[in-house]
């Protein structure tokens, strides 16, 4: 099993950014219009690898579009793992007693109930918070093991 360290947006984007504006450029010059996600790997020496992209709606725009909703100041994307066999009911009590859901400044919210519909162990979430350590927090916070 894979075991990855979760960082804020705000940081990986830092890191992103100086790529994404050559990636924006090209897509100019063929014509590109819309929305399209870009994927980028991040390698265990802090460098983002470019990996593809895919023009259409991602999941990760939800979770941009809930943040800026939010203006929230950190924030980030990801999985909140739960048990195998876990339904979605099951998880939400886990999430209401161990992190704030939400409270309109800080906490996460679910944005795909994917135990339920695949038997996955995991749900994604997005991670509100008015700082990186705090989104850090609610992070881990949110694991069920």
């Amino acid at each position: 099993m894979w075991e990855i360290k979760a960082r804020s947006v705000r940081v990986i984007f830092k890191r992103i950014m100086p790529h994404m504006d050559k990636i924006a450029a090209w897509m100019h010059r063929i014509g590109a219009t819309g929305l399209a996600g870009i994927d980028f790997a991040m390698g265990a020496d802090g460098v983002p690898y470019f990996l593809e992209i895919n023009f259409r709606m991602n999941g990760s725009t939800t979770a941009a579009m809930i943040a800026s909703f939010y203006n929230a100041p950190a924030w980030m994307y990801g999985k909140i793992h739960v048990k195998k066999g876990t339904g979605i009911l099951d998880a939400i009590r886990h999430l209401t007693k161990s992190v704030i859901l939400f409270n309109g400044t800080s906490g996460a919210i679910i944005s795909n109930a994917l135990p339920a519909l695949h038997g996955h162990n995991f749900m994604q979430g997005v991670f509100l918070a008015a700082n990186d350590s705090q989104v850090q927090t609610i992070y881990g916070q949110a694991r069920m093991t």
